[in-house]
Formats: C-alpha cells, structure tokens, sequence
C-alpha cells in the first residue's frame, strides 16, 4: 500500500476547473455551518466519479464512520451502509498522514483483496473496484479522512482532480466552525434512527423502492405476497429455484427481516398501501 504526495499533474478542463469551484464553495459552506455536508459530499463525489463517500474519525486506535453518502440511495449514511476498510487496506498508518494526503489502493493493486471474509464479501456486494483516502486531519488526539470507494478503477484525469482539491478540504476542514464535526455525527445519528423507524413500517413494494430492490427481487416478493413458494416462483420466473433462494437472502437483508413468515406478514401488510410497479434497480 502506498502514500501517493507527489503533485497534481496534467491541466484541468474548463468545466472541470468549474466544477471544482462549485465542490470547493459547497465543501467551504458545510465547514461553516451554512450548508448541507452530505450536498457537498454529493458534489465531491459526482465530480471524481465515486460511488460512495465516508467520514472517518480515528481515535483511541479506532476507526469510526462519521457519515456515508451513497450515490445508488442519495442519503446521508444509507441504510445498506457499506463498511469502511481503508485501516485494513492501507494498515494504521492512514491515521498517520500527513494532512491533504491522498491514498490510492490501485497504485499497488488492480483489485480489493481484504483479509476479513466478511468484508471481501460486502464489497462484492457494492461492487467496489477501487478505494481513494484524503487525510483530513491528523493530531495525537484523533484524525478524519475520507474514503471514496469506485464501481471502476479510478481514472488518471479524476485522481488529477482529486489531488488538486485535498489541499484545500483539509485546510478547510481543520478551519471548521466549532461544532462542525460533531453536528454531522448528530445528524447521521439522527439519520440511521429515522431510517430505523421507517424500515420497520415501510412498505417494500412502495413506488419510491425504499429498500432498493432489484428487478428480480420486486418480482420475487410479488409473488411471495400472493403465496407462492420458492418452487413456484421459480418456475412462473424460468429462473433455478437456488437463484430464488439467493434472491429472498437479499431481500431479507435489504428489508431487515428475520425470514420468510416475516416478510410474507410485511408485505400482507402494505398492500392496497401503493400502486405496484415492476421497474426497481438492476
């Protein structure tokens, strides 16, 4: 794993250039209190073409997720939050960096390869190719960095954008308002209660999907609901009765039920709550 100082080379675009001033003044707005920190994420992350972000603070040798911005659900810390791994891509010396540094994984390696089972698996399950950290801060107390993951390897002309920028998010992000990182975590916080509350009552096939079903998923709990078994589902889909399976392991997952009887009793319930549509991500 390597620490990448070296300058931004190459020239940036005019609407590049435009683009990351527009990053730069929404990003200065959130340390002052004045604008929405998940927004400037949001534009940070379209900028560079990442499909998430994460706030990490580091502390007492512990590396925990302040904030996560999810590009598939446009919320700030997701329901399907994805895992931070850059302490154990890049080892404990991410919380030693030099401030404005940026880390990139596919310097020294094509994939991500993470020695926790577990963690392998979650990142086959967001699809993530590559993994970017600029060091916000660093002092013997705490550090913050944030962790970009990407569905691709990230391009040459986007990490050029990148290392142009992560100069002025840690000067601005050690200059924040008082309060600044603490009103975040309060807000995630409030966040992940308020999504708590909703999944538990939500209706899984309302029109806005929000457990972010996938096609063959909405489908599947269409026919759940009129009490098919996984047998029949499979063969009204023309799909393996092992890929039905596979299927209501997801669903389970994404709607937080503990297995079939519960989520026959969750969609019983949201009928007649919302017009049925077929259409969902992929």
């Amino acid at each position: 794993m390597i620490l990448d100082s070296s300058p931004a080379r190459g020239n940036l675009g005019r609407s590049a250039v435009e683009s990351s001033l527009d990053v730069v003044s929404s990003w200065v707005y959130s340390m002052q209190g004045t604008g929405e920190f998940s927004d400037s994420l949001e534009r940070l992350m379209s900028l560079i073409k990442a499909d998430a972000a994460i706030l990490v603070r580091v502390e007492d040798g512990k590396h925990k997720r302040i904030a996560i911005v999810d590009s598939q659900t446009r919320k700030l810390f997701s329901p399907r939050d994805r895992p931070s791994v850059a302490s154990s891509i890049f080892s404990d010396e991410i919380s030693l960096a030099r401030s404005g540094t940026v880390w990139l994984h596919s310097e020294t390696n094509d994939h991500v390869e993470i020695g926790d089972p577990d963690l392998n698996a979650k990142f086959k399950e967001f699809s993530v190719r590559d993994v970017a950290v600029v060091t916000l801060e660093a002092t013997c107390r705490s550090s913050y960095y944030l962790e970009f993951h990407f569905s691709s390897l990230f391009l040459e002309h986007n990490r050029v954008v990148l290392l142009t920028l992560s100069g002025t998010l840690s000067r601005t992000w050690k200059d924040r308002s008082i309060g600044a990182a603490r009103a975040i975590e309060l807000s995630t916080r409030v966040t992940i209660e308020l999504a708590a509350d909703r999944s538990k009552t939500a209706n899984i096939l309302a029109t806005d999907n929000p457990f972010g079903l996938s096609r063959c998923e909405f489908r599947v709990c269409l026919l759940i609901r009129e009490g098919f078994t996984a047998k029949r589902v499979a063969k009204e889909l023309n799909i393996k009765e092992s890929t039905v399976r596979t299927h209501l392991s997801s669903i389970f997952a994404k709607a937080e039920v503990s297995g079939h009887i519960e989520l026959l009793h969750r969609l019983s319930k949201g009928r007649g709550s919302g017009p049925l549509r077929r259409s969902g991500t992929n």
